[in-house]
């Protein structure tokens, strides 16, 4: 296994610009192979949240993103990492979109550390069955907790 140091990567960007920033103050170290990075509304109007942003296999020696690793088709992303389909319908970031007037939003950006070489899930997995098939896989993780509120 690699000793990886695992970073924090977050964003709030407007919807059509995306930024992708270093949190280098918030670092875990752990043994894993591969890292998964996605980002969770819990405040969305649905039943089950918004997920705003699911890469995958991303190698454990990674410690930060490109500025534009979130954009679609993932060109800017460590070979052999991907992203799957948001719940946007896009495989990118999907930046922060509360409803105007509605409270703010929490967005949860979390780094997983996995103990398998390669998740085993495709990029038209979704961000439910990402989650699940990480469950048993998880060696550790690391949050950062951001919030974003559009007023009127």
């Amino acid at each position: 296994m690699y000793a990886a140091q695992l970073l924090i990567w977050t964003a709030l960007e407007t919807r059509t610009k995306v930024k992708v920033e270093d949190i280098e103050s918030i670092v875990v170290y752990t043994y894993a192979y591969v890292l998964s990075v996605n980002c969770f509304d819990p405040d969305a109007p649905t039943p089950s949240g918004f997920w705003h942003w699911i890469v995958v296999d991303l190698p454990a020696s990674v410690k930060s993103l490109a500025s534009d690793a979130g954009k679609e088709g993932g060109s800017s992303l460590p070979k052999g990492a991907f992203h799957c389909r948001n719940d946007y319908g896009a495989k990118a970031y999907g930046g922060p979109a509360p409803p105007s007037g509605d409270r703010p939003h929490r967005y949860y950006f979390v780094v997983h550390a996995l103990d398998v070489e390669r998740l085993g899930v495709d990029d038209n997995t979704s961000p439910a069955a990402v989650s699940f098939t990480m469950l048993g896989h998880t060696l550790g993780r690391a949050i950062v907790m951001a919030t974003y509120q559009e007023t009127q």
